[in-house]
């Protein structure tokens, strides 16, 4: 039987017991499989030709993995430090994972689709979201303003910021906010805004809902001063004075790896 082809995608360890878990991980990968390893920081191009990605670290590691895997290839995520790392995205650990290599082999495993979200600043596209987008002022003690437009309704508003977030992403920065949770099943998407401010000429009547996912969502920036576009809490892009964001979903969902 040919080996499966994988790519893992690490992070760099923080502590000798990361250290330690990351070196009895990478002896399993290549006792059983034609493994590829890449730092995470180090991956800056679209990620193809593999049977299989892992990712090993945390969420972040995850989220940032997911971000350069299209073609559908299949995401697995593991946890390298289960006493540190919350670990929403890893199904497995590098203590279990060499009981599910087996199954890994076979492709005895479950393919849950994750929806995520493409943006664009004006023309330019951005990398895919996978949890969600946020636009605010560079400093959060300062209200942005901006026009928030989806479908034919449209308002202006000053707040903290707006979050846009996939059912995935509802269990994120979305659900701290006070969001419902979404089933990874439903094809929406969700937003909310962040402390917005209520006057006399400014309200919040659009402050949150939860949408088709083919719904676009529009974004006006209307301040001088610099505002940002945050991906995944990972990315940033500088916003200025009438720059135009565009979100709605992808077509490509993430296939995210779990077992049971």
């Amino acid at each position: 039987m040919k080996m499966l082809k994988i790519l893992c995608v690490y992070m760099k360890p923080d502590t000798l017991e990361q250290e330690n878990n990351k070196k009895h991980f990478f002896k399993i990968l290549r006792k059983n499989f034609e493994v590829k390893f890449i730092l995470r920081e180090r991956l800056k191009s679209f990620i193809t030709n593999f049977d299989l990605v892992i990712s090993l670290g945390g969420d972040g590691t995850f989220i940032l993995a997911s971000r350069y895997i299209r073609n559908k290839i299949p995401l697995l995520g593991v946890n390298l430090d289960i006493k540190h790392k919350e670990g929403f995205y890893t199904t497995l650990n590098t203590s279990n994972f060499k009981k599910y290599i087996i199954k890994i082999i076979n492709k005895e495993y479950n393919i849950i689709p994750l929806l995520r979200l493409k943006a664009r600043i004006n023309n330019k596209q951005l990398p895919y979201s996978l949890n969600e987008y946020f636009i605010g002022n560079v400093k959060s003690y300062y209200s942005a303003k901006y026009e928030l437009k989806i479908g034919k309704k449209k308002e202006i508003q000053k707040s903290s910021g707006v979050i846009v977030a996939t059912p995935s992403g509802s269990y994120a920065w979305y659900s701290s906010m006070g969001g419902k949770h979404l089933s990874f099943k439903e094809n929406k998407i969700v937003y909310m805004t962040r402390e917005p401010y209520k006057g006399k000429v400014i309200t919040c009547e659009m402050c949150g809902g939860k949408l088709d996912s083919k719904k676009i969502i529009k974004v006006k920036y209307l301040l001088k001063y610099k505002g940002i576009l945050a991906i995944d809490s990972q990315k940033e892009y500088n916003l200025k004075l009438n720059d135009v964001i565009s979100i709605t979903s992808a077509k490509e969902k993430l296939n995210w790896v779990k077992f049971s």
